[in-house]
């Protein structure tokens, strides 16, 4: 702004036509986020009747809850279980998860659960498994006995665990 004379005012001018294009820009983006909102509640009035017929018809269909816990789709690079689910585990192979499921845990599973409590990694979880000797780790029916294929296998057994975890329901974000 500190241009005098013509090129001054072609500049102010520039930036003028830049403001109300920008402001065009905005209001266009208003427009259309209050359209998609309308369009949303219109959705969401008509969603809410037809959860409820579904659950009426068959309540197996359709889980209703008041409490959305934060459950982990997936696991995180250090997982972690709900509290009673840890708890549980060490009592047993059955554990329950937030939405009250009974839910029996594979052996694997079983082992694990204690342990996911933030502080293991992957690496650390399938140390774990691999130093306790109590737990079988065979491929095909047979004893692996070469540290590689051991590591490698127990490894991928770990992940496909958590997974299934998660997908329990058992994990946290």
């Amino acid at each position: 702004w500190h241009t005098r004379g013509w090129q001054g005012a072609v500049l102010r001018y520039a930036a003028l036509v830049e403001a109300a294009q920008a402001e065009e820009r905005l209001l266009a983006y208003w427009r259309a986020a209050q359209a998609a909102g309308a369009r949303l509640m219109r959705e969401a009035e008509a969603l809410g009747p037809n959860l409820l017929q579904g659950y009426a018809y068959d309540s197996s269909l359709i889980d209703l809850h008041a409490f959305a816990p934060c459950l982990a789709v997936t696991p995180g690079e250090r997982p972690t279980a709900i509290p009673s689910a840890r708890f549980q585990a060490l009592l047993g192979h059955a554990v329950t998860n937030p939405y009250h499921h009974h839910i029996h845990l594979d052996t694997l599973g079983w082992y694990l659960v204690p342990f996911l409590d933030g502080t293991h990694d992957r690496e650390a979880l399938t140390r774990l498994v691999l130093a306790n000797q109590t737990l079988a780790i065979e491929k095909g029916g047979e004893a692996l006995t070469d540290p590689e294929h051991k590591h490698a296998l127990v490894l991928d057994q770990v992940e496909t665990c958590l997974h299934n975890l998660a997908h329990l329901g058992l994990l946290v974000e």
